[in-house]
């Protein structure tokens, strides 16, 4: 039985955001647990989330994007209140995804490496006029998607505990000690 209201292709799912590079049509992947992200088939990639505190966080899991500074691999982390994981959309486009980096106060922003799959950060290009600037490599966009979601239990690694998850222990735990 199909819905009249939905199109060929179109999910029961609720809409969740993950992150886009236009110019090659593929998707922010996490490839191990603490390790460099890079592109992919969209359908592998996992949901994002971007919060009040400006961090791009894995959805329901404790890790956050970070940048480790200028032309250094983009990475997932645990430590999410660094001025490293802040990360902003600037630019007339609003597609350049920046953060300032502590040491220097310098923005960089994600940036892919020219083998064409690793996420790396950069100083932002192109935010004037200039004519020729290309920015295209810096270009990422939060998109919704109805696909069903990639798990990631093909990863074989030690999940992490959603916060939701880590609240209920510890509340637990909590009110087992004052008994």
């Amino acid at each position: 039985m199909f819905s009249l209201d939905a199109g060929p292709g179109l999910s029961d799912l609720s809409p969740y955001s993950i992150i886009f590079h236009p110019s090659t049509g593929l998707c922010v992947l996490r490839t191990s647990l603490l390790g460099p992200i890079e592109l992919g088939p969209c359908d592998e990639s996992e949901v994002w989330s971007y919060t009040e505190q400006q961090t791009l966080t894995l959805k329901d899991k404790l890790l956050c994007l970070k940048a480790d500074g200028t032309g250094k691999p983009a990475r997932l982390g645990i430590i999410c209140i660094d001025t490293q994981s802040k990360w902003e959309f600037i630019s007339d486009s609003r597609m350049h995804l920046s953060t300032k980096m502590s040491s220097d106060g310098g923005s960089l922003c994600l940036d892919v490496d020219p083998d064409g799959s690793s996420i790396i950060t950069n100083p932002c290009r192109c935010l004037t006029n200039d004519q020729t600037c290309n920015p295209e490599s810096q270009w990422f966009k939060m998109i919704s998607s109805t696909r069903k979601p990639v798990s990631n239990n093909s990863f074989l690694l030690l999940q992490l505990p959603s916060r939701a998850e880590i609240w209920r222990s510890v509340t637990n735990r909590v009110l087992d000690s004052s008994l």
